[in-house]
């Protein structure tokens, strides 16, 4: 004899895609058990299964969340419908699986978009926070090239000085390059790693 608390017991510990549900069992009524089972699990497709063809209960049941409503004296139909809601759970999962990757698929175009975004940022940053006091540097270091009045040593200094600001000036160009490998597409931010090659 099948019992409701032993189907809510199974259920609870594996909910299924597909659920039949006989009205008439020992110990709860089978619309509290067929709103119990929606209740764990709202997708399940539950096929509510009945002796007596009964319009108001019937309408009850599907009002509940059941998919179906069979009369037992029909196995036919009952089979058939068994066919049709199998298809339909399945279709349903592989909607669900497409719309899950669809939504992974934007959750990483976003993350990759606000990481291009952050990169952006601090390569402005920095080249701006650079540049001004670099091209302090670079115009100290030629007037000081330029000047005939400076013993070896300082000159020397002064060309190190130079070669070193080139050098600054060499690295901030290798960052602002990466603005212009960063093109949109479709909305979305995207590294072209080729203009790096």
């Amino acid at each position: 004899e099948t019992r409701a608390s032993t189907a809510i017991e199974a259920f609870e510990a594996d909910p299924s895609s597909i659920v039949l549900v006989d009205l008439t069992l020992p110990d709860m009524p089978g619309i509290s058990l067929l709103s119990r089972l929606k209740s764990t699990n709202d997708r399940a497709a539950i096929i509510v299964v009945t002796a007596m063809d009964n319009v108001s209960t019937s309408v009850e049941a599907m009002q509940k969340g059941a998919w179906d409503y069979v009369v037992k004296e029909d196995p036919e139909v009952l089979a058939q419908r068994l066919r049709t809601a199998v298809k339909s759970a399945w279709r349903r999962r592989i909607t669900e699986a497409q719309q899950q990757l669809v939504e992974q698929t934007r959750l990483r175009e976003m993350v990759r978009a606000e990481r291009l975004e952050a990169i952006e940022l601090v390569v402005r940053t920095v080249c701006h926070e650079v540049n001004n006091p670099l091209s302090g540097v670079v115009a100290l270091s030629q007037l000081l090239q330029q000047s005939g009045k400076l013993d070896q040593e300082v000159k020397k200094l002064a060309d190190g000085i130079a070669d070193s600001a080139k050098q600054v000036r060499t690295a901030i160009d290798k960052l602002r390059s990466i603005d212009d490998t960063v093109i949109e597409f479709g909305g979305q931010k995207i590294l072209n790693s080729d203009q790096q090659k």
